[in-house]
């Protein structure tokens, strides 16, 4: 998650759920495994145009706010493999659209990252793939 104070995140997060309820999420965790685990990833990523501009932890890290803002974790998860997939299949949909001279081909997330899209998507997935990154999907549910 690239929010620099994420114990304020968190306390909007649990001051807005009731109790037992449960807040689901998708994030983007700094490397542990794979020869690029510890390593800085490699920038503009599509939240950071910089190292600068990023504020990543590691999983235990994310798990550890968590705990401390009131939280249970219920399912964690490692989608790092899956999220690599998803990438590669996206970007084969998207060159088959543009090869085929389909409109739909237009609307990708070009439009949401602007021309360094394509870079930014790369090194997400190169990332990804060498363990500079980590991809997790969890639920944490409010204590109490």
């Amino acid at each position: 998650m690239n929010v620099a104070d994420k114990a304020g995140w968190l306390a909007c997060v649990h001051r807005h759920l009731a109790p037992r309820g449960r807040y689901a999420f998708h994030e983007v965790f700094a490397g542990e495994r794979g020869s690029g685990a510890g390593q800085e990833p490699l920038y503009p990523v599509p939240w950071a145009a910089t190292a600068a501009d990023s504020h990543l932890v590691t999983a235990p890290q994310w798990c550890a706010a968590l705990a401390a803002g009131g939280f249970v974790l219920r399912h964690w998860e490692d989608v790092t493999d899956l999220t690599v997939r998803w990438l590669d299949e996206a970007l084969t949909t998207q060159k088959a659209l543009a090869a085929a001279g389909d409109p739909a081909a237009a609307l990708s997330v070009r439009l949401l990252l602007g021309p360094e899209a394509g870079r930014m998507s790369r090194n997400l997935r190169g990332n990804l793939a060498e363990g500079r990154l980590q991809a997790f999907m969890g639920v944490a549910e409010r204590a109490g």
